[in-house]
């Protein structure tokens, strides 16, 4: 959304100046209007700009006059047609879509100069000022335009000075009834301490990032006895406790970047989840457990009976779970895998892991078919050629297969032979930026096109992989005869005909 905004921008002017007409685009009569009547307005303008001026004051005059032509013209524009209330859900959009708050801000900025008429809805439009920093700008221009909207105040601890996070917090505390949004960045806990105290109860995110690789906890007293209903919660090397009350109600949690050394770590975390069992959105980056659930690594000792084995978490609504992983580890990768076994989520939830090794068994997953319904979509990275295999077996009901960037020998298990066929209901097969030959593309192909009685592949997308060429492509198209179609790059697909 920011791109079609920016390109627009960078056009606006181009929009203003008279084309022929042997190259006009096809136009509906209301666009044919408009056209008209901006290029009555061009005439208008050039004839006040060719003019002779006398004096200098006949020269203030006239440019006035060229100024307020020249805004009636740009208002017959075809974006400035568009309900206020849609151009303004328009920018949000866009504004939504940058990371950082300087960048949100300069978005303001560059759409506020565009024209008189963007510069009158953006300082009409609250939503769009509701993002409150110490910096670069000054915060109370925020809190004035924004009126009565709701806030996200943004704290980023490495560049703004102790005395401007001092001052701003006290000015913000005056308004914390309409919070909504606190993202603390690059925190140390104990110079934000006062600010968790006193987190408004009507807060619905809560983003606490610290410093990677240097985990700090959060002391339960902080939050002076109660904790806001929040609806998403996201800590990066930040650790709060799993039995804070603060995990319940959630819609979105993330946990990023934290170590726990406990065997009953995990039974804690699922503890947690069950706080909130319309959780929707589930992310783990980079966790460490130093202990898996039923290891012997640690003392018996330590599993008290206070702390038994939990059940399966029930997450109706889980509709995304992803997890990523540094380096393999055997008691962390089967942490993790514990935690995947012990969530009931949502029959058709997409399931992300990132650079998680295979089990003791070879497997990557849990044998959902065989349990529960198979999650909608699952990516993996870094995984064995066996445990591909292994995967693909376990899961026969996969229909839309999708390769990026993998080696031969993952993409060659799907070639069928006498021996060996992984996933017969796959009807779709996408293979981009592989070092894949055209034989080998061939083989694979017909092997799943020309099928008998089972079900063969019915789609097939290939992409930006350099030994494919467009020769190739266009050779093995005959010999699909039962497939839809091949999907090719753009060009291949208009010079093949």
């Amino acid at each position: 959304m920011v791109d079609l905004v920016r390109e627009f921008m960078a056009t606006f002017s181009q929009m203003m100046v008279h084309t022929p007409i042997k190259s006009l685009p096809r136009r509906d009569m209301r666009q044919w209007k408009l056209y008209w009547n901006r290029l009555a307005w061009d005439m208008k303008i050039r004839e006040m700009e060719n003019g002779d001026v006398d004096d200098i004051q006949d020269t203030g005059r006239r440019f006035e006059a060229i100024t307020s032509l020249r805004r009636r013209r740009n208002r017959l524009a075809p974006i400035h047609c568009l309900p206020y209330e849609l151009l303004s859900l328009i920018f949000k959009m866009a504004q939504d879509d940058l990371d950082d708050v300087p960048s949100k801000n300069k978005f303001l900025l560059d759409i506020s100069s565009v024209s008189s008429l963007w510069r009158e809805m953006t300082l009409a439009t609250a939503v769009l000022w509701t993002n409150v920093a110490p910096h670069p700008l000054p915060f109370d221009v925020f809190l004035a335009r924004s009126r009565s909207a709701d806030l996200t105040v943004y704290v980023q601890c490495e560049t703004a000075t102790p005395h401007d996070v001092s001052s701003f917090m006290t000015e913000m505390k005056i308004h914390q009834d309409r919070w909504k949004g606190c993202h603390l960045d690059l925190v140390a806990v104990g110079a934000v301490g006062p600010i968790i105290e006193s987190l408004p109860p009507g807060l619905h995110t809560l983003c606490l990032r610290g410093t990677t690789g240097a985990t700090q906890s959060v002391e339960p007293s902080m939050f002076a006895g109660f904790a806001p209903h929040l609806r998403e919660l996201r800590l990066d090397a930040i650790h709060i406790p799993m039995d804070s009350p603060i995990y319940a109600g959630l819609f979105k949690l993330t946990l990023a970047n934290l170590t726990f050394e406990e065997q009953d770590s995990v039974h804690w975390l699922l503890r947690a989840l069950e706080l909130s069992p319309c959780l929707s959105e589930l992310h783990l980056d980079l966790l460490h457990f130093s202990l898996a659930p039923g290891t012997e690594h640690s003392d018996s000792s330590s599993q008290s009976d206070s702390n038994p084995p939990v059940p399966s978490v029930s997450l109706p609504y889980l509709r995304i779970l992803s997890m990523t992983f540094k380096e393999p580890h055997a008691d962390n990768d089967g942490a993790h895998r514990y935690i995947i076994f012990h969530i009931n989520p949502h029959p058709f939830m997409q399931l992300r892991l990132a650079g998680l090794g295979a089990g003791p068994d070879g497997s990557i997953l849990p044998l959902w078919s065989q349990l529960r319904p198979t999650p909608e979509d699952a990516e993996s990275a870094s995984i064995t050629v066996a445990a591909f295999t292994e995967l693909l077996a376990c899961h026969p009901s996969l229909e839309h297969i999708s390769l990026t960037k993998c080696d031969i020998t993952l993409i060659k298990v799907l070639e069928v032979t006498g021996a060996r066929l992984l996933c017969p209901l796959a009807k779709s097969l996408a293979i981009s930026s592989c070092d894949l030959s055209g034989a080998q593309l061939a083989r694979i192909l017909a092997s799943r096109t020309r099928s008998g009685k089972r079900p063969c592949l019915r789609r097939f997308e290939i992409n930006a992989c350099p030994r494919i060429s467009k020769v190739t492509v266009l050779a093995i198209l005959p010999t699909l005869v039962d497939a839809e179609g091949v999907i090719v790059p753009f060009e291949w697909a208009v010079s093949s005909g």
